[in-house]
């Protein structure tokens, strides 16, 4: 498997998500659920190609979790409600609405969001500024 990571620099493992490579240069990831695809990698740019819509992605990484958009697969879920979401980060950013923290601070009147985009929203739409 290091030969197979190595040769493939700039992508990562995805749980375990972990590719197989036939000679036409074709690479099946099999994952824990539903992550089971044939990707074709171009050979001038080296992306994976999704079979479904043609979306390219230079990580691996990146791709699983596109794929997730056609399978709706969401593997990581809350332990408090049990919402499901695509990504570990999703889940991070889920978890501050059950714990309360806030840490992207606005510097007008003190407030604070759970996220950057919840924070730069309030700013365009409050503020009338970009």
């Amino acid at each position: 498997m290091y030969l197979l990571s190595k040769f493939m620099s700039g992508d990562q493992i995805v749980g375990d998500s972990l590719p197989t490579t036939s000679s036409n240069g074709t690479y099946t990831f099999v994952g824990p659920s539903d992550v089971d695809v044939e990707a074709q990698r171009r050979a001038e740019d080296r992306h994976f190609v999704c079979p479904t819509s043609d979306k390219s992605n230079r990580r691996r990484a990146d791709f699983v979790v596109h794929y997730r958009t056609h399978t709706g697969e969401k593997p990581y879920a809350c332990v408090m409600c049990e919402k499901e979401c695509t990504t570990d980060g999703n889940l991070n950013t889920h978890l501050r609405t059950h714990n309360g923290e806030k840490p992207y601070k606005y510097p007008i009147r003190g407030k604070a969001f759970t996220d950057a985009s919840n924070r730069n929203g309030h700013y365009r739409n409050v503020h009338n500024e970009k």
